[in-house]
């Protein structure tokens, strides 16, 4: 529940809203109701939106689990997962304020009942809960039909893929003919092991050390996720915070390809991943050659490390 949920409800609020004020005004009660169905009406609305919103509140928590169970078994998940759940979290944060304002229109029409029974206003409040009742129930049924969409994962990644297409037709000139997607799938997992080795090359505090049966000392290297290594690497200014994000779209465009129905491949990202990786090379094989480790290193040395660093973070 976004933007277009939000504008929804709020129109629905305010249309139904003008049209209770005006019926209140120059109408005629549909429904004429005695003294116990009005208090039994009144009392009945607030238990059932209570209910309601606890079994949504159970349901948000439940699907929160799933989706953290899922980005953990498959991590080109992890931003649509995100994405989700602050979506979600959101349109609960809105069907509380509704479910808020029907709790309160009708507990103030049951301790009003005997001053405004006869009054006008007290129509329009009577109607108004129920209004407030209608939009209520209207969310929290959307919103259940989205929770148990079950698509909504691929759904969303693919959501993220045009919003990284966008950010590239933005940033160079995408091309519209077809590129290979073989090819961009194998630049970007050239890249994607690029960036994680050199992320646990600058923390050595990512190997992993275990102790055999034999009391010798294994130690492996623990590849971050794509995501931390790229913080490792803008925390060790190797990349900048354009670059960073960059790398991230790229992310996002692969996760929506390879979870999507959609397997075209524009040939100008697919390159614009290959010259970033090869320009990543330079500086690694910088980082880590001999010259480097060097007590006084050479100007030459870091003319080649500074133009390295300028042509990978360059636009």
């Amino acid at each position: 529940m976004g933007k277009k949920s939000l504008y929804l409800f709020t129109s629905m609020f305010f249309i139904l809203t003008l049209v209770n004020i005006f019926w209140t005004s120059f109408g005629k009660p549909i429904f004429i109701l005695n003294e116990n169905q009005l208090l039994y009406f009144l009392s009945t609305l607030p238990q059932v939106i209570a209910g309601m919103f606890g079994l949504t509140l159970t349901a948000f928590v439940f699907f929160i689990d799933k989706f953290k169970e899922t980005a953990k078994s498959d991590e080109t998940y992890y931003e649509a997962m995100n994405s989700l759940t602050s979506k979600y979290y959101t349109g609960l944060i809105l069907i509380a304020i509704i479910c808020g304002f029907s709790l309160t229109t009708s507990s103030f029409g049951i301790v009003s009942f005997q001053s405004l029974n006869s009054q006008k206003w007290f129509s329009f409040l009577v109607n108004q809960t129920s209004i407030f009742f209608l939009i209520a129930m209207t969310s929290i049924l959307s919103f259940g039909v989205m929770l148990l969409d079950p698509e909504k994962l691929d759904k969303e990644t693919h959501k993220l893929k045009k919003k990284a297409d966008k950010f590239y037709k933005n940033k160079i000139d995408v091309e519209h003919d077809e590129g290979n997607l073989e090819d961009f799938l194998t630049n970007y997992n050239s890249l994607e092991s690029l960036i994680t080795t050199f992320a646990s090359d600058i923390d050595k505090k990512y190997f992993d050390i275990t102790i055999s049966s034999q009391g010798n000392v294994n130690r492996n290297l623990i590849k971050p996720q794509i995501i931390t290594a790229l913080r490792m690497l803008f925390k060790g200014e190797i990349i900048t915070p354009k670059l960073m994000e960059e790398f991230n779209e790229i992310r996002k465009y692969r996760n929506g390809l390879v979870h999507g129905t959609d397997f075209m491949v524009s040939k100008s990202i697919s390159d614009r991943i290959k010259e970033k990786h090869d320009q990543l090379q330079i500086v690694y094989d910088l980082y880590n050659s001999d010259e480097r480790h060097e007590k006084d290193r050479n100007e030459q040395y870091w003319d080649k490390w500074y133009k390295a660093h300028k042509e990978l973070n360059k636009d």
